[in-house]
């Protein structure tokens, strides 16, 4: 006789949901982080590395650093991310259900219908 499988443990959605911001949060950071720390490096050991696109006839006279608009790039989007990931932590945090009014909009497989429409004769 095999041994009886474990009792299931309630789901609490908004706990899950808050523990992947957090982890999201903390993997944006790890990323950015590691994304500056490469760049930096980069820029160090490879200080002419120019924007100078030959293929325009105006590629000539532009000439401007690589690493300054990669590094503006990662810490800009990266701030972004950060921002709205933070917003949505606050919000789950402080109670806020932001699926809430969403239920049976947006594409649904055949056969689906929406929780709480009213059942076809």
């Amino acid at each position: 006789m095999p041994p009886p499988s474990p009792r299931p443990t309630p789901h609490d959605a908004r706990e899950q949901g808050r523990s992947m911001l957090r982890w999201s949060l903390l993997g944006l950071l790890a990323s950015v982080v590691a994304g500056t720390a490469w760049i930096g490096w980069k820029a160090a050991t490879n200080p002419d590395v120019r924007l100078k696109p030959q293929w325009l006839p105006e590629g000539q006279a532009f000439d401007h650093s690589f690493w300054n608009p990669l590094l503006a790039t990662v810490l800009v989007g990266g701030g972004i991310v950060g921002w709205i990931l933070w917003r949505a932590y606050r919000r789950i945090t402080a109670g806020e259900d932001l699926y809430e009014g969403r239920m049976g909009r947006g594409v649904r497989r055949r056969g689906e219908r929406a929780v709480g429409a009213p059942d076809e004769a």
